[in-house]
């Protein structure tokens, strides 16, 4: 008999030891009420499972994670779903040294005044959510402050800050971004993004459009060791009143951008890129500066570190239609450059000795002869038609040709003087030269 009892009381305390193993769900209204509620009851590496609805506050708009390893996931679409916390604080707080294992996913996250997800010293995983119409004074979709979270699928929309219109990163915050579309939020710097104090966000196939700063960095705004590494991307449509349409990196901070596409972006000055940046395999094309230099890209101080890209297409009111660079000059490595637009010189940038340098598409673009066919400029051959000037032929070097001089009564410039010049000559009788 000893012998049994000891055997049923060993099988009681293996059930009693894998009880522990098995996870407990809980959903939301059927088993309780609010999702906080839940989340209250629940211990690591429960579920909780939350049905299509609004969820709103002061009972359930506002959600706090505790710390607890749990996953919180709609039963829905996220457009079914929705925490709306009315203006009442942030929607979702994960402030307790959540990790990755706290999930939270499918919802569309609304109406918060102080960030839609606030994360202190957490790393939470957020998947397949939207984060639209939130404000914040810092981080209007995500305040980070020494926080690494995770977002994959989100679309992060129409967010609005002083600082960070989407996120807002300080004290070594690591975000993370797979697959997500960041379009429409705004701020007065960092339109989308704020980083500060040795925070990257680091973005891998993700979208940033349409994203817009009263001041400074429509896409981004970086400094103090700070700064975006994003992979696969897109950056586009995004605008600034002063400078970095795209992005605005200063004080040790740089982009770092590989297979990108900058594009259609727009500033004062800085259409596409201002401060130090390394480019792989990106293409950084129609972006303009409006007011200033540096259509494509400027850098005032740092280094530009470009390898096998394409920069095209680009216009600045003043110099460096491509890159303005008064610092280092750039580092360019089998890259394409041409077609590029600015007062001084299409298709240059000006370095720090204030001179003017032309770069050209492989294979086209050679000597211009301009002023009356006195002087000589590296062009290619359609901005050499907007000067007014004579394309000597691709490849040409200006050190290897001799200008025309000016030929009398060769009216059309075509270095003849026929019948055509005179039918060129009537064409234009009466026209005021200036």
């Amino acid at each position: 008999m000893n012998r049994i009892a000891a055997a049923v009381a060993g099988l009681s305390l293996a059930f009693v030891g894998t009880s522990e193993t098995f996870a407990a769900t809980y959903n939301v209204p059927a088993d309780y009420a609010t999702i906080q509620a839940a989340i209250d009851v629940a211990s690591d590496g429960d579920s909780i499972l939350v049905a299509p609805g609004t969820y709103t506050s002061p009972n359930n708009g506002i959600i706090q994670s505790n710390g607890k390893a749990i996953s919180i996931l709609a039963t829905g679409a996220a457009d079914q779903t929705f925490i709306n916390a009315r203006g009442n604080g942030s929607g979702i707080r994960c402030l307790s040294g959540e990790g990755s294992d706290t999930v939270i996913q499918g919802f569309t996250i609304i109406g918060s005044n102080q960030s839609g997800i606030r994360c202190v010293n957490s790393s939470p995983t957020i998947n397949d959510c939207i984060i639209m119409n939130n404000t914040a004074g810092e981080g209007g979709a995500v305040y980070c402050r020494n926080s690494s979270p995770t977002l994959n699928g989100c679309t992060i929309n129409s967010n609005t800050a002083l600082s960070g219109g989407a996120f807002w990163c300080q004290d070594s915050s690591n975000v993370t971004l797979n697959e997500c579309t960041i379009t429409n939020n705004s701020a007065n710097l960092g339109g989308a993004f704020y980083c500060v104090n040795a925070s990257i966000v680091t973005s891998e196939n993700c979208t940033i459009s349409r994203n817009s700063a009263n001041n400074r960095g429509g896409g981004f705004f970086c400094q103090k060791s700070s700064g975006p590494v994003l992979k696969n991307c897109v950056m586009e449509f995004n605008s600034s009143s002063d400078e970095g349409g795209a992005f605005y990196c200063f004080k040790s901070s740089t982009s770092i951008l590989t297979d990108c596409n900058i594009s259609n972006n727009v500033a004062e000055s800085a259409g596409g890129i201002f401060g130090p940046a390394t480019l792989l395999n990106s293409t950084i094309s129609f972006n303009t500066a409006y007011d200033g230099s540096g259509g494509g890209l400027s850098c005032p101080e740092g280094q530009l570190l470009i390898t096998n890209c394409t920069i095209s297409n680009n216009t600045a009111s003043e110099s460096g239609g491509a890159i303005y660079s008064l610092s280092n000059t750039p580092t360019i490595t089998g890259s394409t450059i041409c077609g590029n637009q600015a007062v001084q010189i299409s298709g240059s940038w000006t370095d720090n000795g204030g001179n003017t340098v032309s770069m050209l598409c492989e294979g086209v673009g050679g000597a211009c002869c301009t002023d009356n066919q006195t002087t000589c400029i590296t062009a290619i051959e359609d901005d050499c038609d907007v000067f007014g000037g004579v394309f000597m032929g691709n490849g040409t070097q200006c050190e290897d040709v001799s200008c025309p001089t000016i030929c009398i009564g060769d009216a059309n410039g075509d270095h003849i003087v026929d019948v055509n010049d005179i039918l060129d000559t009537i064409d234009h009788f009466g026209t005021t030269c200036p």
